[in-house]
């Protein structure tokens, strides 16, 4: 198999799990394949999209009253497979695996550069159309930095676990392994309570969850309650309004390793306030350099869009001017200049003054 050396990274993590290798290498083009719906693609709806009513939550604030979907299908073994190849692998290891308080082993920002496949999986028009469908509401990735987030659950042998996964996910637990479940608790955090910085998250589960126990996203309800709900099967996702909900996950126990890939998203509609924020973003996982980069680009681009967008109406609403009808009045372009200036003020305020929640 041929291989090709990798670049190192714009600026090494603050604080990496890493293991001295010979080579760090990354599979070539002519080895990868490219992202194909066709055959990577098996999406069906998820059964039922759950409202922040269902759980007794703000239904007010957010844009749509979606918590959270059901566990539904996204991808195909092989797709996960291919994610799972260019995870798993000493270049990533050793400049993109990170430790925090909240999670012990994540790895980010490899798309699009370590994580091509990944990076097309996420962004291609079928996927995009199909992640819509399922939340019920028109989205687009955040940014590249939040595509193909991923947490691995770490056991028994701890971060130097990690290096034995691969392509192809652990087989599942045996009959008598499956018999002694009972005795183990499951009731743990394995990522702990927080609000996502973004508005919406497609996690996808990237290991045999067959004999699976536990690993449910936890809500907190408006009577502060917890409401566990199911995880999806491998290839499978679940769509959180995570940026309007408090949750947490459970620690998964029935399985040799389980391996969670999350995507952020942001409503497509230019008319919808973008709640974007780097509440959670810092140097343990990030090259804030990059995210500060990222980020402005995005929020930018997203003015010039709605610029360009207001002008095309304006322009419209001339061509169809009747009588002595003004083409704009002064409150209505008053509003839309204060949305403008409220999101380039808040995008300050989220890459120089933000002060981390805690959760």
């Amino acid at each position: 198999m041929s291989t090709a050396a990798v670049q190192p990274p714009v600026c090494p993590p603050q604080q990496s799990h890493a293991k001295p290798t010979s080579a760090s290498t990354i599979h070539c083009d002519d080895v990868q394949p490219r992202f194909d719906p066709e055959r990577h693609l098996r999406y069906q709806p998820p059964a039922k999209r759950h409202t922040f009513g269902e759980f007794g939550l703000d239904s007010e604030t957010p844009q749509t009253d979606m918590c959270i979907t059901d566990p539904f299908d996204l991808f195909t073994e092989e797709c996960v497979r291919l994610m799972r190849r260019e995870l798993f692998q000493p270049a990533v290891f050793n400049n993109y695996m990170h430790s925090w308080a909240r999670a012990p082993c994540v790895i980010r920002g490899i798309a699009p550069t370590v994580g091509r496949f990944i990076y097309e999986a996420w962004t291609h028009p079928a996927t995009l159309e199909v992640i819509s469908d399922a939340a019920g509401i028109d989205l687009v990735p955040v940014m590249d930095w939040e595509i193909g987030h991923t947490n691995v659950q770490v056991g028994r042998k701890g971060v130097s676990g990690v290096w034995e996964l691969g392509e192809i996910p652990t087989p599942a637990l045996s009959a008598e392994e499956v018999s002694s479940l009972d005795k183990e608790d499951n009731d743990k955090l394995v990522d702990d309570w927080h609000v996502d910085s973004y508005q919406f998250v497609c996690v996808v589960m990237l290991s045999d969850a067959s004999t699976m126990r536990g690993g449910e996203t936890a809500i907190e309800t408006g009577t502060g309650d917890v409401v566990k709900m199911r995880a999806a099967h491998m290839g499978g996702g679940v769509i959180l309004q995570g940026g309007c909900t408090k949750h947490a996950a459970f620690r998964t126990i029935g399985a040799h390793e389980r391996v969670t890939m999350v995507t952020s998203f942001r409503p497509k509609d230019l008319a919808l306030r973008d709640n974007s924020t780097l509440r959670n973003i810092g140097p343990e996982t990030s090259d804030m350099t990059e995210v500060h980069y990222q980020f402005a680009q995005y929020r930018l681009k997203l003015v010039r869009d709605r610029v360009d967008d207001f002008l095309k109406r304006l322009a419209e609403r001339k061509r169809t001017l009747v009588g002595g009808q003004e083409i704009l009045t002064r409150e209505e372009l008053n509003g839309w200049v204060e949305q403008q200036v409220e999101h380039l003020q808040s995008t300050v305020y989220e890459m120089f003054d933000r002060v981390k929640d805690t959760w």
